[in-house]
């Protein structure tokens, strides 16, 4: 049986991540979006980083999100590495999401 990963990776004024291929920015509204942009090599031991920066205000949505196929009855580690500045309260600004769900 095989089973898709979606990992929605959703964080608030600003954060970095490793990696890019095959990611992408999603945002429910345009004018909620915060900006993102991909900086090669600035990201944890050299990798590429996504980012998100927004301004003042609470209004502010949107993040990273990639697919994986995945076996069912395997094992899998998830791991990701944040920097952030500014952000009040991390745990509940920077978020990592994961969907299972079946192929259907």
């Amino acid at each position: 049986m095989r089973t898709a990963l979606y990992a929605w990776l959703v964080f608030g004024t600003s954060a970095l991540l490793g990696g890019q291929d095959g990611w992408s920015f999603w945002s429910p509204r345009e004018e909620a979006a915060p900006f993102h942009e991909v900086v090669s090599a600035g990201g944890h031991e050299g990798h590429d980083a996504l980012v998100l920066s927004t301004g003042e205000g609470e209004q502010w949505i949107g993040g990273w999100k990639k697919s994986f196929e995945i076996e069912g009855g395997s094992h899998y580690r998830l791991s990701a590495w944040r920097k952030f500045e500014g952000v009040a309260i991390p745990r509940r600004s920077i978020v990592m999401r994961v969907l299972w769900q079946d192929e259907a």
